[in-house]
């Protein structure tokens, strides 16, 4: 049942994040920001997008096991009407913020400000430069669609 809100919303006063991580990302993602706020578990995000949109939806994850480079994992936050979802990149790709060296962010927002860094969804898929990363080759052409598939609805299997 689509029900017009984001995952998790209206669950908490808090803010609520999630560490979109595989099992062996896990480990490196256990942390959180120094606030008070609630964390939920990947797995208990896919079932909620599940429990809203059909078992018959995709839920990808990320294709690296550790986090030697980035992205190393990926976080969903929801505050009251405002989502989050970020992904920490090691290059700038032209369309993403510089945190620090070789230490980069894309994120996208309901509400992206100048102050929040963040980036609407439908500007960044219109953006030049992250069609052409999307559409570039890979550096290893079948690993990654193996793993890609390996790692399809992985919380589904969990």
């Amino acid at each position: 049942e689509i029900t017009g809100k984001y995952p998790f919303q209206d669950q908490t006063e808090l803010p609520h994040y999630v560490h979109i991580a595989t099992k062996e990302q896990e480990q490196y993602a256990k942390g959180g920001p120094p606030y008070s706020h609630k964390k939920s578990s990947a797995q208990s995000l896919a079932n909620e997008l599940i429990s809203k949109l059909g078992p018959e939806i995709e839920v990808p994850f990320d294709l690296q096991r550790v986090p030697t480079n980035k992205p190393n994992f990926y976080i969903y936050m929801i505050n009251e009407d405002l989502y989050f979802f970020a992904i920490h990149v090691s290059q700038y790709y032209g369309f993403a913020t510089k945190i620090n060296e070789n230490y980069y962010k894309v994120e996208i927002s309901n509400n992206p400000t100048k102050e929040n860094k963040a980036v609407a969804f439908s500007d960044l898929i219109k953006n030049k430069r992250f069609i052409d990363v999307l559409n570039s080759k890979s550096s290893k052409p079948g690993f990654f669609e193996k793993r890609e598939k390996d790692y399809l609805n992985y919380t589904k299997t969990k």
